[in-house]
């Protein structure tokens, strides 16, 4: 269960990166300006998150696996939170 959590919170900021960079968006971010290295980053940090994740779970530490799940879902969301709002505009350029 946490992996789809986590799953979706960052495929969804991806996903909407890259459709907005397709629009005539600009990444922000400077280290990430190319397809190859946001997705390695973002793969990269989703699997860490959810390895972090059952190995809490294996130990038996099922809050700190909660924690990581919801800090992980929720900077997925607020990325795209962000995303959305600076690029609210584009279809009107």
């Amino acid at each position: 269960m946490d992996a789809a959590w986590i799953v979706a919170g960052q495929g969804a900021d991806l996903a909407y990166t890259e459709y907005a960079l397709s629009h005539g968006a600009v990444e922000a971010n400077p280290l990430l300006k190319e397809q190859a290295v946001r997705l390695a980053v973002k793969a990269a940090a989703t699997a860490g998150a959810i390895a972090l994740c059952h190995h809490y779970r294996k130990k038996g530490e099922h809050k700190k696996a909660k924690i990581v799940r919801w800090v992980f879902f929720g900077a997925g969301v607020v990325a795209l939170s962000v995303s959305v709002y600076a690029t609210r505009d584009l279809d009107k350029r």
